[in-house]
């Protein structure tokens, strides 16, 4: 027999609740991946660049799980964190080459 009030059973279920939703984001893994977006207004990043970073990742050697594109960047997802540096390195050198006036800005993502 329940001798609890009904809204003590109510706070209890909804704590769990909002203690399983906190938790949610632990049951799937970090994946490496290297983002890259415009550093200017007038460059717009389209499927060209989609393309483009993945002929990089090709002369580098380097493999990738996939490459995504929404309305202002570009992500590659990688299996390890030391392939996911030595792509962010190449498309920089690729992308940026004056390091003091860069178009493109390329971040490592997890």
């Amino acid at each position: 027999m329940n001798r609890y009030p009904l809204w003590k059973n109510l706070l209890i279920g909804l704590v769990l609740i909002c203690g399983l939703l906190y938790t949610l984001p632990n049951f799937f893994g970090e994946v490496p991946a290297v983002q890259v977006s415009s550093a200017k207004a007038t460059l717009k990043i389209d499927t060209a660049m989609e393309a483009q970073i993945e002929g990089i990742l090709q002369r580098a050697n380097l493999v990738h799980t996939g490459i995504f594109s929404d309305a202002n960047s570009v992500r590659a997802r990688f299996d390890n964190t030391d392939t996911q540096l030595q792509a962010k390195d190449a498309i920089e050198r690729a992308l940026n080459p004056d390091p003091a006036d860069p178009s493109y800005v390329v971040a490592l993502n997890l």
